[in-house]
């Protein structure tokens, strides 16, 4: 999306999503499946980039890729950026493990060090967001020093 908007405007929202300027310009779904020894054995991502068009949503802001650039983007000029720059970060990823990749992810994440709330599927759990662990889980650091890894749920600023 640098090629497009100010690279500062551009965000990370834990777990899966994109935003630019506070409004949600793309999602990221992975799902995986590992051996009895907690090795990988394969990863399916799948990912939407709002380009022309996007949802209202009461609960959440979203944009498109045109509407915060200002411009018409090309689609398929989109896609090789896009591929291109998975490609690369396969690459990373298969040389150096993903902990070079949540290293650069960290670098646009949103609420770091901030009092969040995580609402899970039984409750919401309040504490500070620490940063991610080597395996992309949040790292929640609750009251009486208890440090906890979230692998999955929703996070919202604690207002």
């Amino acid at each position: 999306m640098d090629e497009y908007v100010n690279p500062a405007r551009v965000q990370n929202k834990w777990p899966n999503d994109v935003q630019i300027d506070g409004c949600k310009v793309a999602g990221l779904l992975l799902e995986s499946s590992g051996d009895k020894n907690g090795n990988v054995e394969w990863v399916v991502i799948g990912c939407g980039v709002n380009i022309a068009l996007h949802p209202n949503f009461t609960n959440y802001d979203t944009t498109s890729l045109n509407e915060a650039a200002g411009i018409e983007i090309d689609i398929k000029e989109f896609m090789y950026t896009f591929l291109d720059r998975f490609e690369t970060r396969y690459n990373i990823w298969n040389k150096l493990g993903v902990e070079s990749i949540c290293n650069d992810w960290m670098k646009r994440a949103i609420n770091i060090g901030q009092e969040i709330v995580v609402r899970l599927p039984q409750n919401d759990i309040k504490g500070i967001f620490e940063g991610l662990d080597p395996s992309g889980a949040l790292i929640l650091a609750r009251k009486g020093g208890v440090r906890e890894l979230i692998t999955a749920g929703e996070i919202f600023a604690e207002q």
